[in-house]
């Protein structure tokens, strides 16, 4: 059994510079692509005679959330599985090993006694539609895929900070799902648009 310590960290509180957010935001453009705003999805319908169209902006929010440590003879596979919760598959030991700036490791790998702090990587996307060209905004919809990043806690650490890219699963906002935001979007737009409640 893995015994694994957890700081909280107040979320009111300034987090020190460091290049940890450029290096996570820099793994997050290699995921997701560049931020970007108001952009047309190529999307559109017609719907008795308008012309709807769906547009999207994507942007990023990096912030710390606690420090994790272990103790001496953890070993990589145990944190990969316990603490960060991917498989301890090559590539996850490879991007684990860039965080701590260790060399040549494998899973089976024993660490001595260590800390990392966990950071969120929120990649925000937005949606609305227009109508026939209109700057007026209808309907809503909100997807979220919030990313682990870690960076060794450290701070003589040569390593960089990295994102994990398998942790981040889609949700959607409150009462809106996959098929809304890529859909049910429109049909919002339509009533807004013809004033149906």
């Amino acid at each position: 059994m893995v015994e694994i310590s957890i700081d909280e960290i107040d979320e009111n509180t300034p987090s020190p510079l460091s290049s940890a957010g450029a290096d996570l935001a820099k793994d997050l453009r290699g995921i997701v692509g560049n931020e970007y705003s108001n952009k047309y999805t190529n999307r559109s319908k017609i719907m008795d005679g308008h012309t709807y169209r769906l547009y999207e902006t994507m942007e990023f929010s990096i912030s710390k959330c606690n420090t994790l440590s272990w103790k001496s003879g953890t070993t990589i596979a145990s944190i990969l599985a316990g603490i960060i919760s991917v498989a301890p598959i090559p590539a996850n030991v490879a991007t684990f090993c860039g965080i701590m700036s260790i060399v040549g490791s494998v899973a089976s790998t024993q660490l001595p006694e260590g800390k990392i702090n966990r950071y969120s990587c929120m990649v925000l996307y937005t949606r609305y539609v227009t109508v026939d060209y209109g700057s007026k905004q209808y309907g809503r919809a909100y997807k979220i895929r919030n990313f682990d990043g870690y960076e060794d806690a450290d701070l003589n650490s040569s390593g960089r900070a990295h994102v994990f890219p398998e942790t981040g699963d889609p949700y959607y906002d409150a009462n809106q799902s996959e098929e809304y935001f890529n859909n049910g979007i429109f049909n919002e737009a339509y009533n807004a648009y013809n004033n149906i409640l």
